[in-house]
């Protein structure tokens, strides 16, 4: 196989889909009362630091790792108001925060190129779960504006600190 522009073996894998995306809330990973939310979007960042090290002695170069942490961020969270509030006090209180779960569940059928280069949709048995742990509220916001025709439309952004990052390839 050829490599990449930077040197590195790359394999292609199959496309799928996230149809059936499950997102879940809790204390490390029973679920809480927060089922009737309905979130539109998420994007989960996670990152580490580094530190490049030449020393003046040597030739060579270390690379020094730091502390790792992410942020995930939940857009258009429309729900009842008592469960929209429950999620704010529950995930914004600082207290506690090291037991806040969210775990995101890609789900539903994925999708492959067979051999004649069709795609096709296939029943996915085992997904993986990104299971963001120690999550905290740190930014709310809010807009509301006119969609047209007399209709209202609120949306309200959360972004959540998050301290560790796992992946379970088991069902939770």
């Amino acid at each position: 196989m050829a490599q990449d522009v930077f040197g590195i073996d790359r394999n292609i894998g199959q496309a799928w889909n996230l149809d059936g995306a499950v997102i879940s809330f809790g204390d490390r990973g029973q679920s809480a009362s927060l089922d009737d939310l309905i979130i539109t979007s998420v994007n989960l960042a996670y990152r580490r630091s580094t530190s490049q090290i030449t020393p003046l002695n040597s030739p060579l170069t270390h690379i020094i790792s730091g502390e790792s942490n992410g942020t995930l961020s939940l857009g258009t969270i429309i729900g009842p108001q008592g469960t929209i509030k429950n999620f704010l006090e529950d995930f914004g209180k600082i207290c506690g925060f090291e037991k806040r779960v969210i775990v995101l569940k890609p789900t539903g059928p994925g999708t492959y190129t067979d051999a004649n280069g069709n795609c096709t949709a296939t029943e996915r048995s085992n997904s993986q779960s990104f299971v963001c742990e120690g999550c905290l509220i740190n930014n709310f916001g809010m807009t509301v504006s006119n969609g047209g025709g007399g209709i209202t439309v609120v949306n309200a952004n959360v972004t959540l600190q998050v301290l560790k990052l796992t992946v379970d390839s088991n069902s939770r």
